[in-house]
């Protein structure tokens, strides 16, 4: 006797499922294999930089506000209508930086009574090159002047940027400005170049 269709479709479905179980072990076992990872860090330091200046020659040091700002040394007493004084600063990197940079003249700033009589000039000079009328050139700025573009320098090295100022009391400064006093504050900004 000949066995029912549906018996034969079932015996059918018995073998491919049989068969798929036997292919899930075989995949189960599969994804059991051996397994190993490996992993990278990478650590990293932020760089350092830092400027200081030496006004005319006086000694290296920080001056990162007005309150504590290099004071340099015109010898201004006793200035009259059309006078001129040098002084110059030095700017170098501070030793605990790891970088490069540059500096730049970024501002200027007068006060006192006399302040709006008195213009300057600035120029950078090479390091032990006098500071005088022979090195300054160019047109003067008022005490709030926006500084001249060319007033910048590369700290590359541990060599510093010598920056020679002249200020003159401007040839119209009136008579009863006698006696009066005035100053000028410069800006210096350093930036690192990496």
């Amino acid at each position: 006797m000949a066995p029912l269709p549906d018996r034969r479709r079932y015996r059918r479905l018995r073998a491919v499922l049989a068969g798929g179980l036997v292919l899930g072990v075989g995949a189960a076992l599969t994804v059991a294999a051996w397994t190993d990872q490996e992993h990278a860090t990478g650590t990293f330091q932020a760089g350092v930089f830092g400027i200081e200046g030496n006004p005319n020659g006086t000694g290296w040091g920080e001056h990162p506000s007005d309150e504590l700002a290099a004071s340099l040394k015109f010898s201004a007493g006793a200035m009259h209508p059309g006078s001129l004084q040098y002084a110059y600063l030095d700017v170098r990197r501070t030793a605990s930086s790891t970088m490069a940079g540059t500096v730049s003249l970024t501002s200027s700033a007068g006060s006192g009574a006399l302040a709006p009589y008195l213009k300057y000039r600035v120029a950078v000079v090479e390091e032990g090159v006098a500071c005088d009328a022979s090195t300054v050139s160019g047109d003067y700025l008022g005490a709030n002047g926006v500084p001249v573009a060319g007033a910048a320098g590369v700290l590359a090295t541990d060599t510093p940027v010598r920056y020679c100022f002249e200020v003159r009391l401007d040839l119209g400064t009136p008579n009863d400005m006698q006696g009066a006093t005035g100053s000028i504050s410069w800006g210096i900004t350093g930036e690192s170049t990496a």
